[in-house]
C-alpha cells in the first residue's frame, strides 16, 4: 500500500498498489462534496473478454463494442445500473 499525507485540490488522496507490482491499482480521494462531474469509470482486468461482454449483453446491460487501440490491448465498457462506466480489459 502506498499512502500518506498527499492532497489533490486540497482533498486527502491515497494510492493503493500491489506490493510486488509497485503500480497504482486504486486511487481514493476524500471529499465532503458529492461528485457532480463526468468521466468516472472503474476498470477490471479479466480473462475471456469476449465471453464477459456476451454475458453482460445477455443480462440487458449496455455494452460497447470491443475496442483495440493498439495490438495487444483490448477492452470494452459496460454501464452499471446507476449509469457509471465500467471498463473490462483483457489480461
Amino acid at each position: 500500500t502506498i499512502d500518506g499525507d498527499l492532497r489533490t485540490n486540497g482533498m486527502p488522496i491515497d494510492f493503493m498498489a500491489a506490493d510486488e507490482a509497485d503500480q497504482t491499482q486504486l486511487e481514493l480521494i476524500q471529499s465532503d462534496e458529492p461528485f457532480t462531474g463526468s468521466g468516472i469509470s472503474i476498470g477490471f482486468a479479466s480473462a475471456g473478454l469476449e465471453e464477459k461482454r456476451e454475458v453482460f449483453s445477455k443480462e440487458g446491460l449496455k455494452v460497447s463494442d470491443i475496442i483495440s487501440p493498439k495490438p495487444g490491448v483490448k477492452f470494452f465498457f459496460v454501464k452499471d445500473p446507476d449509469g457509471f462506466s465500467v471498463q473490462i480489459m483483457s489480461e
